[in-house]
């Protein structure tokens, strides 16, 4: 449908409740007040969107809701400690997965250990199912476009990406993969597209980082955050 007239303007009033809710919210004092702000933002602009751009047909309401509501989902995950589900955080930062602050009176909930083979403030578990995420985008371009000069850039830089995770986790000497098999099986599986070089190069550089001075270790100690979380 056209978007124009008053359509044209709830469209605009929808996004601009979003925009406001994931900007504004974070000004706010307490951690609480922010999730609820950043919800309801996209609970009301995302349906007023929805319903804008669907006209009201059901296949149109389920095609533009999906997408908005995994677009909340990711930003809220990768950017905040907004996924708060059975009292536990979702966030794909070490630092955004700590407990809110106690209200007052309330006792202080125990932090989250800081795991010794993380990637600076992300999980092991974060950082191998993105790049196996990646990868597998990759690969679909791959196979969709041939060796265009596009593909052929984007496997590239997957390529070197993965070996400088193979020269980190091998100067750290930490375990392959840093345990996470199944998204490095994914990654495996989906880079034959592109002759495997990915998971090979990662292999490669992990044996070479091996060789080279090890990196000291981020404990729980040296990579907790230095500011008082909110």
């Amino acid at each position: 449908m056209a978007i124009q007239g008053w359509t044209a303007v709830a469209y605009w009033v929808g996004a601009g409740i979003i925009l406001v809710g994931m900007v504004g919210g974070a000004f706010l004092p307490e951690r609480r007040h922010q999730r609820r702000v950043y919800w309801y933002s996209w609970l009301v602009g995302g349906t007023l969107l929805v319903v804008i751009l669907s006209g009201g047909e059901l296949r149109w309401t389920v095609a533009f809701a999906l997408p908005l509501a995994l677009l909340a989902v990711a930003i809220a995950y990768f950017k905040s400690p907004y996924i708060k589900i059975g009292g536990k955080i979702y966030a794909a930062s070490l630092e955004n997965r700590q407990p809110d602050p106690p209200r007052e009176g309330e006792p202080a909930a125990d932090p989250v250990p800081w795991p010794e083979d993380s990637y600076g403030h992300l999980t092991p578990a974060t950082v191998w199912w993105t790049l196996a995420v990646f990868l597998t985008a990759v690969a679909v371009m791959v196979v969709d476009l041939g060796w265009t000069s596009r593909s052929v850039w984007a496997a590239g830089v997957t390529v070197l990406f993965f070996g400088s995770v193979g020269i980190a986790d091998g100067r750290g000497r930490f375990p392959r993969f840093r345990r996470q098999y199944a998204p490095a099986v994914v990654a495996f599986l989906v880079s034959i597209p592109m002759f495997m070089a990915p998971t090979a190069l990662y292999l490669l550089t992990y044996e070479l980082g091996r060789l080279l001075p090890a990196t000291s270790r981020t404990t729980a100690e040296s990579a907790s955050p230095s500011t008082e979380l909110r």
